[in-house]
């Protein structure tokens, strides 16, 4: 619940988490740290919001999240100079 405060303060941590390790790795792929902050704070958004989708409403397949993280990652995969990512289940085991 929203209301909770312990809840609130574990999201909290999880969201500073995230959002930190998002801007860690875009910095590490080329992005400036400012740069990398914003990406990163609007990848936690949508994974957050891709999850509550997915499992919670039901409006959303599998397949759909992952390509909508890809078109998400791509820009960045660009301005860095790398290949755009392929995302989901079986990606790594086909690169």
């Amino acid at each position: 619940s929203g209301t909770d405060p312990q809840v609130a303060r574990l999201f909290r941590i999880f969201s500073m988490r995230m959002i930190s390790n998002y801007t860690a790795d875009l910095v590490e792929a080329g992005l400036d740290r400012g740069a990398a902050r914003l990406k990163a704070a609007e990848l936690s958004a949508l994974t957050r919001g891709l999850w509550l989708e997915k499992r919670l409403a039901g409006s959303v397949r599998p397949e759909e999240c992952w390509t909508i993280l890809e078109n998400a990652l791509a820009p960045v995969a660009r301005a860095a100079g790398c290949a755009a990512p392929t995302l989901g289940p079986g990606a790594r085991d086909s690169q």
